[in-house]
């Protein structure tokens, strides 16, 4: 057939331009659809729909997702404001407060690690000073609402955080037992925090502290002490918060039952003193060294018998450190009290009695009694009875020891003439005149301010007994008593007669 019989009969196709049977529907080269589909088109459309709508929620999902991260920015950023601010407090001492706004961190970002970890480190703060703001409150008023925080901070992946939250607990739980309400688990935490941690200065300084503190049997002192001894090096070693560890282990020391730990306490501060510095807080400088000197106030009888304070201390020190030690924590303590300067000279009088420096006890003592003689002091009837020993000791090894100032024979006679009364009126318990009637006492030669010290060599315990052994001689069962006593530095021998 010729080429233009055939030419009605064809067409191009639509998409490849081939010839192709006018008729076809598909084209036999590259089989594309000859006529337009109606749900093709139909589809395509959708296509193109769709296409646009993903765009769409595209870009109101990154609208979204950009708002989620700038609110996560924006809580983040508070957070951190809020712990700042926490710390701050936490440094001004200002625990109730920090505690508040620390939890409101964890109010805004609940699962915050930052925020908690503040909580914690709130509550431990708090439980190492836990006086400040504490007013009429019962520690567990205080302890309660942070024993849960503490509780779950006990469980930090970090053995050594976790450590020194299960020290504060027991900590916590030390204070809480205070209140008498209830029986706290202890130990156990605080040997859990030595189990995760054995160098935790927390744990040792803490365990070292109840070492000291809970109840044993007196035969349990040389170990719990040894035992304390070796936590408080460890919490000492660890250089973390020196100041408040070299607190508490003084604190310890002074508080405790335990025969031996004040003199620790001592030897500790003769190693500060060595090291010329006292490492402590300087708000909390005073009252930790008046605690120390402390120590040296044995108001009893028995200052120098065997097995007391000062025996034991001379045991572990030299003297003489014990001199300069106990010179330099006084000299360190500069808002001294009116009497510190009574308790020096008490204390160096005991001191120098002790080393057998009869002279400078006998000084140290009069110059005592001359000071305090007719105001309300509790050293004026140890000062005497100290002084009486030391007498005792110059007439024992013959006066010259004390500068020959001890008379040895009777220096006035006072006679009563059957009277009963001598005629004075005499302080209890600093036995010093305080009135006088005319009377045998004034014919005697005593006068108001005088100090009786002794009976027959023996120290005069009270009035009754100078009344007693007045009203012997009077009555004739006895022949006489001599006694003693100081006027000014002068010590008086007078004897007692019918």
């Amino acid at each position: 057939m010729p080429e233009q019989d055939s030419a009605p009969f064809q067409k191009q196709c639509i998409a490849c331009r081939e010839k192709i049977f006018a008729e076809a529907t598909i084209c036999p080269r590259c089989r594309s659809a000859q006529k337009p589909q109606r749900w093709g088109t139909f589809f395509s459309v959708l296509k193109w729909i769709g296409g646009f709508t993903a765009i769409i929620s595209l870009i109101i999902g990154v609208r979204q997702i950009s708002g989620i991260v700038q609110e996560w920015r924006e809580r983040d950023e508070a957070v951190n404001q809020i712990v700042v601010a926490s710390k701050m407090l936490v440094d001004m001492k200002d625990y109730q407060a920090a505690w508040q706004i620390a939890e409101k961190a964890t109010t805004i970002a609940p699962s915050s690690p930052k925020a908690f970890n503040q909580q914690v480190d709130v509550a431990m703060a708090w439980l190492r000073d836990i006086w400040v703001q504490k007013g009429k409150k019962t520690y567990s008023e205080i302890i309660d609402p942070l024993i849960l925080t503490l509780s779950q901070g006990a469980g930090d992946d970090n053995p050594h955080r976790a450590a020194e939250v299960l020290a504060h607990i027991g900590w916590a739980n030390f204070w809480r037992l205070r209140d008498k309400k209830a029986d706290f688990e202890i130990d156990g935490y605080f040997g859990r925090a030595l189990e995760l941690n054995p160098e935790s200065a927390y744990a040792n300084l803490f365990k070292g502290f109840w070492l000291l503190r809970k109840y044993a049997k007196n035969n349990d002192d040389l170990d719990r002490l040894s035992e304390a001894g070796a936590h408080f090096s460890k919490a000492l070693k660890s250089r973390e918060n020196p100041h408040f560890v070299n607190k508490w282990i003084i604190l310890a020391l002074t508080g405790s039952q335990v025969i031996g730990a004040e003199v620790d306490a001592i030897k500790f501060a003769n190693a500060w003193r060595k090291q010329k510095m006292v490492p402590l807080a300087p708000s909390e400088k005073e009252s930790v060294l008046y605690s120390i000197l402390d120590e040296f106030d044995v108001l009893r009888h028995d200052q120098l018998s065997e097995g007391s304070f000062l025996p034991r201390l001379m045991s572990a020190m030299s003297i003489q450190e014990i001199i300069d030690t106990y010179l330099w924590l006084f000299n360190a303590v500069e808002k001294k009290k009116d009497w510190w300067d009574n308790s020096k000279l008490f204390h160096l009088g005991l001191i120098s009695e002790a080393r057998g420096d009869l002279k400078d006890a006998l000084d140290d003592l009069v110059e005592l009694l001359n000071r305090v003689k007719g105001t309300a002091s509790g050293y004026r009837e140890q000062a005497r009875f100290a002084l009486c020993r030391v007498i005792t000791k110059c007439l024992e090894n013959a006066a010259s020891v004390c500068g020959a100032r001890i008379p040895t024979s009777t220096g006035h006679t006072i006679f009563l003439k059957d009277q009963s009364q001598l005629g004075i009126r005499v302080e209890n318990t600093g036995m010093h005149i305080m009135k006088m009637i005319d009377g045998p006492a004034r014919q005697g030669g005593l006068m108001v301010g005088d100090i009786l010290l002794m009976i027959d060599n023996r120290p005069i315990i009270d009035t009754d007994q100078l009344d007693t052994t007045t009203k012997n001689i009077a009555s004739g069962k006895r022949s006489s008593a001599d006694l003693l006593f100081l006027r000014g530095k002068q010590i008086m021998y007078h004897r007692l007669k019918n």
